[in-house]
This record gives structure tokens, C-alpha cells and sequence, in this order.
């Protein structure tokens, strides 16, 4: 999906907020200067999740001192779905359908996202997982996922951020266990990005135990066909089914022909939006027939 008007003015208000605690007036000037031009300067063909990259790591450049410690927020994130794990699997054993519960459990994991949130509320995050089998699926999009587990191959698994890994994992699970003959890949970022999902991760939380792991070769939120590499791009072409998690991964691969189902929380009005659909709920979204 190309860039879109409406989050030009997101990422410039939200800039503006990140460098609230400077003081220095004349530094934070040159810095939104600097962030306009990268705006301005950048290809309409380009991804917003792309440019916002650009605009993270001169934020990182600038302000080193008031960066957030994502490296701490991961590790807390991770732990606290790490200590959840065997509750929710029992719990979705326990489910009438045990594959659709753990794609309500994925999609609302995918709340645990500094990229599109300010903040991350863990109490509400409790509180959307409490309601996790509310999540609305649309029963024909799920079934027709369902024919493609059973008659295809190959699935790409796109990973997003920490903690809502966890649930990536329990999924991969559940999938493996109902479709043994899938051959299953999972891929995270390439390097640390925000509060995004890497090779790390997926040590920690043992998705490398469950599947195949790759990362997209960069720090990269979302998978830009233009830029990941060549491993990563061949892994997404030649995947029979794609499952792709959050909003970063919607905006880098929609419109691109691919066999993906999306599975996201509406965290933005754009999503909101498009889905016609409150803040904060979940979609299982198919782009395209097979």
C-alpha cells in the first residue's frame, strides 16, 4: 500500500510529542525541519512504515537521550505472555474450535505496539485478552482460510512485535498440529526497530523450537518488497498461504497480488476506517482469492 495523506500528519504530530521533554527549542526546530524533508523528499511510491523508519532512526540520532528502552519493554512483554503460556493453551484446548480461538488470541496480541500506540497499557491489554474470543471473524474469510490449510503446502508466518510473539508461536502450534503436512516459516525483523519481534525474540520466546525462523534482513517494521532481502522476498513470493501480523505488515504488502490473510488490531483512524470498525478490534482480513 502507497503512502497515505492521512498519516503524514500522524507522523509529524507524533515527532513533535517524542521531543516534548527537550528543552533546547532551537535543536527541536531543526529537528521537525528535518523530518519534513524526509516527508517531502521521499517517493509517493514509498510505504509509510518505510519513511517512518527514516524518521525513527534520525529520532535516534538526535535524541539518544530520550529514547525509550525498548530492549527492557521486549523483555518485559516477552516474559509476561511467556508466563501466560500454559493458561492459554489450556484454554484453547478447551475451545469448540481450538485454530480459531488461538487467531483471536494473535490478533489481539498484536495491541503491544509502540509503533502505533504512544503507550501500552498492559491493564488494558489484560482486559483485551480476557475478551479475546469476542474478536469478530468473518466466517467466510475463515473458512476459506481454513480450505487453504488443507489443500496447500507452504505457509510464510510474518511476525511483528514482542510479547504479541508469544502468541505467534501458540498459533504456529496449533497449525502444525491440525496440518502436519503444512511446511511452515516464520520471519522477524532483520535488526532492532522500535519494540518489533528479531531473531532474538524468537530465541527467547522458542519460536525457533516450534518452525523455521528467518528475519527480513533489516530493521524494518513491516516487510517492503522493495527493501528486504533477497532471502526474505523469495520466502514471500513462493509461499502458497501468507499470515501476516499488524498494521505495518497491511500497509508494506497490501495491493501486491499475494496470497495473504492479514490478522491485525484497528489501532488508527485509517484502519478504523477501512475496516469500519471500532478502535482496538481485531480483523482476519483475505486480500486475495486463490
Amino acid at each position: 500500500m502507497k503512502m497515505n495523506e492521512r498519516c503524514i500528519p500522524c507522523l509529524v504530530n507524533r515527532q513533535h510529542d517524542k521531543i516534548a521533554k527537550e528543552k533546547d527549542s532551537t535543536k527541536k526546530i531543526t529537528y521537525m525541519k528535518e523530518v519534513l524533508n524526509i516527508i517531502a523528499n521521499s517517493s509517493n511510491e514509498e510505504t509509510m512504515p518505510w519513511i517512518s523508519n527514516m524518521v525513527e532512526r534520525l529520532y535516534n540520532d538526535t535524541f539518544p537521550e530520550l529514547q525509550m528502552p525498548y530492549a527492557t519493554i521486549k523483555k518485559q512483554y516477552n516474559q509476561l505472555v511467556l508466563h501466560l503460556e500454559s493458561d492459554i493453551k489450556n484454554k484453547i484446548m478447551k475451545q469448540p474450535d481450538p485454530l480459531k480461538y488461538a487467531i483471536q488470541l494473535a490478533i489481539v496480541g498484536n495491541y503491544i505496539d509502540y509503533g502505533a500506540c504512544s503507550h501500552v497499557d498492559q491493564d488494558f491489554f489484560m482486559t483485551l485478552l480476557e475478551k479475546a474470543n469476542q474478536t469478530p471473524i468473518h466466517d467466510d474469510i475463515y473458512q476459506k482460510l481454513i480450505h487453504d490449510l488443507e489443500n496447500y503446502t507452504s505457509l510464510l508466518y510474518i511476525c511483528d512485535n514482542c510479547g504479541e510473539i508469544v502468541f505467534d508461536k501458540i498459533l504456529i502450534e496449533q497449525l502444525s498440529r491440525q496440518y502436519p503436512h503444512l511446511k511452515i516459516t516464520a520471519m522477524v525483523r532483520g535488526d532492532e526497530i522500535i519494540n518489533d519481534a528479531t531473531m532474538i525474540d524468537a530465541k527467547e520466546v522458542g519460536l525457533v523450537d516450534v518452525c523455521n525462523v528467518i528475519d527480513n534482513g533489516l530493521a524494518l517494521a513491516g516487510t517492503d518488497l522493495t527493501h528486504i532481502s533477497k532471502n526474505a522476498l523469495n520466502a514471500v513470493k513462493t509461499a502458497d498461504i501468507i499470515l501476516a501480523k499488524g498494521q505495518a505488515n497491511f500497509e508494506t504488502l497490501c495491493d501486491n497480488q499475494l496470497p495473504i490473510y492479514y490478522l491485525l488490531l484497528c489501532k488508527c483512524d485509517l484502519f478504523t476506517e477501512r475496516f469500519n470498525l471500532e478502535k482496538y478490534t481485531g480483523v482476519l482480513f483475505c486480500e486475495q482469492n486463490k
